[in-house]
């Protein structure tokens, strides 16, 4: 008979579990059970508590809490992150930042407000920074607001310290690591992040999905909540997203990760030049229900005559049809082709076996075997070819959030932003191709002859 040996009883499993999703709004569901409960134990024995529903008193308490927070997401939570993280939202954001400033310098009004949510260890927060600091450069009469939170203390505290490995700087160029970091060879963190970067956020510990009063009345620019969704459950991100949408001004943008999207759990926010990179906007006027489509039918008026925007609506889908569709007809062509190919050149090897073949006869079976093992390899592009037809439904995405985001609802393509890059389509022209780009003639001598 096999004895149950978890330390925590379903009785305080439960009332644990129920504690951490109000707090945190992560679903611990059933497949992280196992590891929750080693946690549990190993971190019972460090505050030397030996009864599980002692534990779970003290968890609660809190006086410790935020404290005992941290390891009990270790099961859920992996807390990977790095500077510049998702470089085609980077690039997004930094787009949008180049427009913000010049229209607050345009307007007087030079202020910026982000907060980062869910910052783990500070790598998000400082990339941005960085950023505002590349294009205010030493103004001083801007009001800068860059305020990052986590729900873990311990995190908090480690990215007040701007200190990072080199794996976190990885993916910073030459020129901002000289330009912002100061190196040396000392432990494990060797990369010291300059004063005048590092005083733009302001860290806090705070929990998503239980904002206090004070944080209330705070509304800002940009807000990133980036690979936070993926934790919660359905009623978590509808919360979530409606705390977000909140803590945004009439014309914010809300940035989520590459997988996340608020589609099915929020009509808050429209989509936007930038929604290909998973930023949403938070409309300039915000109407109910009953008025939104009287005061989306009047916008659209003034930008198209009745008739265009249906029509351009019907074209952005019927292209997007037509690209998914030679997609899945071109694997499916290439799909054959390899299975033709392969089993000819079964029949070739089993051709070899003949002990009645001839030398010349075999060297020129073992040269066909070449050219088909060749051909075979020409034909493994179906990756290739996933990634430039998602890029470009990327750019029909971008072209329609352009002409039609701000003032219709334009079409969702649910583009895998996370498959695709977005320098994989050729460029305009043969002059403005990569000149490292392959050639032909590189293939061949790659595949060989």
């Amino acid at each position: 008979m096999i004895q149950n040996t978890s330390f925590l009883g379903e009785e305080e499993r439960t009332e644990l579990v129920d504690y951490l999703y109000n707090k945190t709004g992560i679903d611990y569901a059933e497949a992280v059970f196992e590891s929750l409960d080693a946690c549990v134990r190993r971190r019972a024995k460090s505050v030397g508590i030996e009864n599980a529903a002692l534990y779970v008193k003290y968890v609660k308490d809190e006086r410790s809490c935020g404290a005992e927070l941290m390891y009990l997401m270790e099961p859920v939570s992996t807390g990977e992150t790095f500077f510049f993280r998702h470089a085609n939202q980077i690039k997004a954001f930094t787009k949008l930042m180049v427009q913000m400033v010049a229209d607050q310098r345009a307007s007087g009004d030079r202020s910026l407000k982000i907060w980062v949510a869910a910052c783990s260890t500070g790598e998000e927060p400082y990339s941005l920074a960085m950023i505002v600091k590349d294009l205010i450069g030493d103004e001083n009469d801007w009001d800068i607001i860059l305020k990052a939170t986590d729900i873990i203390p311990q995190r908090i505290e480690k990215a007040r310290t701007a200190r990072f490995s080199e794996r976190s700087i990885r993916h910073v160029d030459e020129e901002h690591v000289a330009k912002y970091f100061t190196a040396n060879s000392e432990g494990d963190m060797p990369y010291a992040l300059c004063d005048e970067v590092a005083s733009m956020v302001e860290f806090h510990a705070a929990s998503l999905v239980s904002v206090s009063e004070e944080e209330t009345n705070n509304q800002y620019d940009v807000v990133f909540c980036r690979n936070v969704l993926g934790f919660l459950d359905e009623t978590a991100k509808k919360k979530a997203l409606s705390t977000l949408h909140d803590r945004l001004k009439p014309g914010g943008y809300l940035v989520l990760g590459p997988a996340e999207s608020p589609s099915g759990l929020s009509d808050a926010f429209q989509r936007c030049p930038y929604s290909v990179h998973n930023f949403f906007k938070k409309p300039e006027n915000p109407v109910g229900n009953g008025q939104r489509a009287e005061a989306s039918a009047a916008m659209t008026e003034d930008l198209f005559a009745a008739k265009r925007l249906p029509h351009l609506i019907d074209l952005v889908q019927f292209i997007d049809r037509g690209t998914c569709d030679i997609r899945v007809d071109i694997d499916s062509s290439l799909s054959s082709a390899i299975e033709m190919l392969s089993a000819v050149a079964d029949a070739l090897n089993a051709l070899q076996d003949d002990t009645k073949l001839t030398a010349e006869a075999r060297e020129k079976i073992e040269q066909m075997d070449q050219q088909f093992m060749r051909a075979m390899l020409f034909l493994q592009v179906g990756d290739r070819i996933t990634q430039k037809s998602e890029a470009l439904r990327a750019s029909l995405q971008e072209l329609s959030d352009y002409l039609i985001g701000d003032d219709a609802e334009a079409p969702d393509l649910n583009v895998s932003i996370s498959s695709f890059d977005e320098n994989i389509l050729p460029a305009k022209s043969d002059e403005e191709r990569d000149e490292n780009a392959m050639s032909q003639d590189d293939i061949d001598a790659l595949f060989g002859s």
